[in-house]
């Protein structure tokens, strides 16, 4: 005749295998969900996130005629990019950019309330330009050298 006791301790060992069970049912269920059902979502968004292509334009130097006269040269010039999901404030980051980069207000507003990861909004600036925007301060608006 088993005692109180045992019947008492099989009783917890038995609830806490159910409870065992149903955590590890749910662990291997998100991680099939994870890993299987919603990977190439996942992948997509990670791909957005952390690729693009930028051109890098090579350093080049200064031509000269026969006589030494300098006939071109090579200067550094930024492109302006937004992530417009980085932006919080997309009305007042298209003022302050349309005002720095004399462009139409709402043509860059529509740039950046697109749907796309990254925009191109300005090209070639020179450097004071450049600064200029930098000095914005505006999350999800970066330069490219």
């Amino acid at each position: 005749m088993e005692s109180y006791n045992s019947i008492y301790y099989k009783k917890r060992i038995l609830g806490a295998c159910v409870v065992l069970s149903i955590f590890l049912f749910a662990l291997l269920f998100r991680l099939f969900y994870v890993q299987i059902l919603s990977s190439s979502a996942l992948t997509k968004r990670a791909t957005e996130q952390w690729m693009r292509d930028i051109p890098l334009s090579a350093l080049r130097g200064a031509i000269y005629d026969r006589n030494g006269a300098l006939i071109a040269s090579s200067y550094t010039t930024y492109d302006v990019y937004a992530r417009p999901n980085s932006i919080s404030d997309k009305q007042g980051a298209a003022k302050s950019l349309a005002e720095v980069l004399g462009e139409d207000e709402q043509e860059l507003l529509e740039k950046i309330e697109s749907r796309q990861s990254e925009i191109l909004i300005a090209k070639q600036l020179d450097k004071e330009t450049a600064a200029k925007v930098k000095n914005l301060l505006i999350t999800g608006v970066y330069l490219s050298e």
